[in-house]
């Protein structure tokens, strides 16, 4: 990252801030699902702000369906995936748990009264 922050989560099955894995293969058949674990290294200094999760996906195969001569079968486009030409991008946000209420904004409404013994 360009703005010095440091790495504040790892992802726990690649023990990097990235991972990547094959999918797609067969997803015309079943979704796919994958659940992935965090942990929040130990240097990390910043428990306000959320961790940012940026999920991307691109082609590995970019193979184009040939159109198919008269009378032959029509080409199955569950095969070919629609995809941006230039991948496609997502970014989920995680928040830590301020105990700030159900819009996530903390308010601070620190009230002090002070009793000074002797003192009118």
């Amino acid at each position: 990252m360009s703005s010095g922050v440091g790495t504040r989560a790892r992802i726990l099955e690649s023990r990097k801030e990235n991972y990547t894995w094959n999918c797609g293969r067969g997803a015309n058949h079943k979704p796919q699902i994958k659940k992935h674990k965090l942990f929040i290294t130990n240097t990390n200094s910043d428990w306000i702000n959320p961790i940012k999760l940026r999920f991307s996906v691109r082609l590995r195969n970019e193979a184009v369906p040939r159109m198919p001569r008269n009378g032959d079968k029509i080409v199955n486009m569950n095969l070919y995936p629609v995809l941006n030409k230039y991948g496609s991008e997502d970014t989920f946000i995680i928040h830590f748990n301020r105990k700030c209420g159900v819009d996530n904004v903390c308010m601070s409404d620190l009230q002090l009264r002070a009793v000074l013994p002797g003192i009118s």
